[in-house]
């Protein structure tokens, strides 16, 4: 570390014990971990501080005095003294001192990631070793453990903020307005699970998602090809018939469509697909964490979980499990929304009414378990062609830590591919 930025980060690490003896309850506005100060000194009696804090233990030069005596068997007296009298610190810039030892913290882990990168080029996956490692920067000094009250003003806080902020949409836009009424959008930190047999418009149902939220996101297209993904993007963007785009019977009209179609496509925030045929979850965790560094991705899509790899040894229903639980822990690492597809059961096949339900997704009881929003897509027209329901998916909410569950009906346009609010007018593309 340069010599400024370390003399820097010294004189902030007093100021804030300084300002903290004179005023310990200013200790809840300090996101610092101990080891983040220079002085070792000083973390040491920083983490006295915030275990005292959390006993809801009294804190003054005395208490602290006396509770490092009886943790290390040394007197710091003068030490804490000298700190509550002449530290100099002010309370109102105490969060400016925290984001100098926090910046001066980073930068000594950035540069030591740097040098290990250097010295481990030859070994496998070291960049995304080293990616990992520099995003873990970000949230090191996250805080983990609160009491009763700083939970409280924690939880007011974010009831205050969305007060505030009426008519804007928690999470990520699902791009289906009745959908956000019910689920608040897409939060960050879920895993979100889409389960239907084939042929009900799960892919389709993602790039309408995508392409309406306009959203920076990537997508894990384990099944199709990204030219196939895209020629469907068109499609549905460009309101053109996709059997002409298969067929390359494209009328006037189509390539009209077609192109402005394209330049919706290109006006989008951003989204990144991996085509990969049957990656492993390593493959995945490593992309998700290089865009999410690189590109900044609001969300994250996966088409679809039981098309990632089966190891060597392992089975199918353990593979699908293990791969549910990483892409969950994946969601909080990342701090946002994973969507994944799921295949559903063919035994709801043989059922009188024939919509899955949360326990018939394959290979996973752990789906369930561990998503946070679970919907299951339904088109009752597949099965029975003369239906009323003709032209409409079902989006049934089984499970929502959000809300409410139920079922959100949207319209179908199966020429275009597009899926869209019941209300909407579906010639147009919104």
């Amino acid at each position: 570390m340069e010599y400024r930025e370390t003399e820097q980060s010294v004189i902030s690490g007093q100021m804030i014990i300084g300002v903290l003896l004179k005023n310990p309850s200013k200790i809840t506005e300090c996101d610092l971990n101990p080891m983040m100060f220079w002085s070792q000194t000083d973390g040491l009696i920083y983490g006295v501080m915030l275990e005292m804090n959390s006993a809801n233990q009294p804190i003054d030069v005395i208490t602290v005095t006396e509770k490092l005596l009886e943790k290390t068997g040394k007197d710091y007296l003068q030490a804490l003294m000298a700190y509550a009298t002449s530290g100099g610190g002010t309370e109102k810039n105490l969060k400016a001192y925290c984001e100098i030892i926090t910046e001066a913290y980073r930068k000594t882990q950035a540069r030591e990631i740097a040098n290990l990168l250097i010295e481990s080029l030859n070994e496998p996956n070291a960049v995304e070793i080293a990616i990992q490692a520099l995003m873990g920067l970000t949230s090191e000094n996250r805080n983990y453990e609160y009491d009763i009250n700083q939970a409280c003003k924690i939880g007011l806080t974010a009831i205050k903020e969305r007060s505030e902020n009426k008519g804007v949409l928690p999470g990520v836009n699902t791009g289906l307005n009745g959908l956000n009424d019910v689920l608040g959008g897409f939060h960050k930190s879920d895993l979100i699970i889409i389960g239907a047999r084939p042929a009900m418009g799960k892919t389709a149902l993602v790039l309408n998602m995508i392409l309406r939220a306009n959203a920076k996101c990537g997508f894990i297209s384990a099944e199709q090809g990204v030219s196939q993904i895209i020629q469907r993007g068109m499609a549905i963007a460009g309101g053109v018939n996709s059997t002409n785009m298969r067929t390359g019977h494209l009328t006037e009209d189509d390539w009209h469509f077609l192109e402005s179609g394209c330049s919706k496509i290109k006006n989008h925030k951003g989204c990144w697909f991996y085509d990969k045929s049957a990656p492993t979850i390593e493959e995945v965790e490593s992309i998700a964490r290089r865009w999410k560094y690189e590109y900044g991705i609001e969300a994250f899509y996966i088409d679809y979980l039981q098309r990632l790899s089966v190891p060597a040894g392992k089975t199918k229903t353990e593979t699908v499990s293990e791969n549910t639980r990483r892409l969950k822990d994946l969601a909080r690492e990342l701090n946002i929304p994973v969507i994944a597809l799921a295949q559903v059961k063919r035994d709801v096949e043989s059922r009188s009414d024939k919509r899955p339900g949360m326990g018939d997704i394959s290979d996973s009881s752990e789906a369930e378990k561990e998503a946070d929003c679970v919907m299951m897509m339904y088109r009752d027209e597949y099965y029975n062609p003369d239906t009323v329901s003709a032209g409409i998916i079902e989006l049934n909410i089984e499970k929502n830590r959000h809300g409410p569950t139920g079922c959100v009906p949207t319209k179908w346009s199966s020429q275009i591919m597009r899926i869209s609010d019941l209300t909407e007018y579906t010639d147009g593309y919104h």
